[in-house]
């Protein structure tokens, strides 16, 4: 039951990873032919891709450590008779397991740190067209006001 949900979880990752990682190549082929960005939109995209590629990679090898954890020693095999000390292979594993685990760990941790920064950053760019766009229309809206009271000065 356990290695079959472990599979079926490491193999959403990995489809989710290749989905995601082939749609933001696809990005970056379309920003080499789209010569109309600003170079800060430019910009963002860029380190968008990245991050994402990135994380794309990291969701592959955590899928990979998921799927390797379950074909390790179990820990309670290393367990010692009553009373008696742990053996020098048995506290290698429990190293090796230790190991595996703060690195399968840190990789979930990169994970979800690129995934807030992207997030993030994607709420930035967000304001900031926002923003953007309502300077753009407060100076159309402008110019409409500097019109409509040039007319009425000719009407006068």
């Amino acid at each position: 039951m356990e290695l079959g949900i472990g599979l079926s979880l490491a193999a959403v990752l990995v489809f989710l990873a290749i989905f995601f990682g082939l749609r933001q190549r696809h990005t970056l082929a379309q920003l080499r032919h789209d010569t109309q960005l600003s170079i800060t939109d430019r910009r963002y995209f860029v380190k968008q891709v990245r991050r994402r590629l990135t994380c794309s990679f990291l969701m592959i090898v955590f899928a990979a450590l998921l799927v390797g954890q379950f074909f390790m020693e179990d820990i309670n095999d290393l367990r010692p008779p009553q009373g008696q000390e742990l053996t020098e292979e048995a506290k290698d594993s429990l190293r090796l397991i230790t190991w595996y685990w703060i690195v399968m760990l840190c990789v979930l941790l990169a994970i979800l740190i690129l995934a807030i920064f992207d997030f993030r950053a994607t709420g930035r760019y967000g304001l900031r067209r926002v923003r953007e766009l309502e300077h753009d229309r407060r100076a159309v809206l402008e110019m409409e006001a500097a019109k409509l009271r040039h007319r009425r000065q000719e009407l006068n």
